[in-house]
């Protein structure tokens, strides 16, 4: 993978905290954990990894590409005379988004961070620290599936907005919490066991949801994308753009085709696996382990006898980096924070 500390002078330098600090796990439930996580959500282990790398091939192959808007990201990383081209990934997690970008843009510099990043590869840092020192080095800054470990979305977005390039752009995918019927609409948010519109799945993911709130993160900044991209002056407000995008969380739809079974097919198997990686949270936040293996085995079945007739949710976000001056948040951000 292309590195890209060579896109400026005063990109090199020492992360925010000695790597041997982030770079250090721990064993429970079974599972590995990054111990500098400290808000302790998914594992850090090649399960999830795995895990991360087919819901990665379930979004390509339902979008048909690695991003949501071709029309903008290639000719921003097409080859030209000067710099090369740059992408930045926060939160690469398995880091397969940007391996993949590396080898589809071989003209691009391609750098994904994490803190739990291999460093033969990556950048090992913490996302909610300062990523200053990368100032106007991309054209595209990707983040998916990260919000919950962002602990300032508005400050984040600001952070992003200065090392974007002038006319590059910024792209935010992320999974609603909550699952929707055959009518797009979302299943009872409330509802109790036995009563209509309980299903498994949404009770798991409602306390799912309760638990990483206690994390500190921005677990709802999807729902005010456009508003917080709107509300920084660094970005166009006419490129703001909000899509949603539905996968059915099993081959339950009849009629299908080959290629949209196989995409469903490939969500029930990720469905069972992020609730697996979602379980020792359960348990860590007060949840009883008998109760969470109920939940648990409930959704399954659900998954593999087709019974729940539900889709997943995705909304996919951009904007593009206005040609003006960056502008700094009200108040500032100071150094390293």
């Amino acid at each position: 993978m292309a590195s890209s500390q060579s896109s400026s002078p005063e990109t090199k330098r020492e992360v925010s905290e000695e790597p041997e600090d982030i770079w250090r796990f721990h064993t429970g439930f079974g599972r590995r954990f990054n111990t500098k996580d400290y808000k302790f959500i998914l594992p850090a282990d090649d399960e999830e990894m795995s895990r991360q790398d087919l819901l990665h091939r379930i979004l390509v192959m339902a979008l048909d590409s690695l991003y949501a808007c071709p029309e903008i990201v290639q000719p921003l990383l097409a080859p030209r005379e000067g710099p090369a081209p740059g992408v930045l990934e926060l939160g690469t997690g398995s880091g397969i988004w940007a391996r993949e970008m590396a080898e589809e843009f071989q003209f691009a510099e391609v750098l994904g961070i994490d803190a739990q990043a291999p460093p033969a590869e990556f950048e090992v840092d913490d996302i909610n620290l300062s990523i200053s020192h990368y100032t106007q080095c991309f054209d595209v800054v990707h983040c998916r599936a990260i919000d919950f470990y962002v602990r300032d979305y508005p400050k984040f977005l600001y952070e992003i907005s200065r090392v974007l390039r002038p006319g590059g752009v910024v792209l935010l995918v992320y999974p609603v919490k909550a699952f929707f019927n055959e009518q797009y609409e979302p299943f009872p948010w409330d509802a109790e066991e036995g009563q209509e519109g309980f299903c498994f799945m949404q009770a798991c993911f409602k306390a799912i949801h309760a638990s990483t709130k206690t994390r500190q993160g921005s677990e709802d900044a999807y729902l005010s994308y456009r508003k917080m991209l709107s509300e920084n002056p660094n970005f166009d407000e006419g490129s703001i753009t909000v899509k949603e995008l539905h996968i059915p969380i099993s081959p339950w739809p009849e009629r299908m085709n080959e290629h949209d079974s196989t995409i469903c097919s490939m969500m029930g198997r990720n469905m069972e696996a992020i609730l697996r990686s979602y379980q020792p949270l359960l348990i860590e936040t007060g949840m009883d382990p008998a109760e969470a293996d109920r939940l648990l085995a409930g959704a399954k079945k659900e998954i593999y006898t087709l019974s729940l007739r539900a889709y997943t949710r995705w909304i996919y976000a951009w904007a593009i980096r206005k040609p003006t001056p960056w502008q700094g948040p009200p108040g500032g951000i100071s150094p390293g924070s």
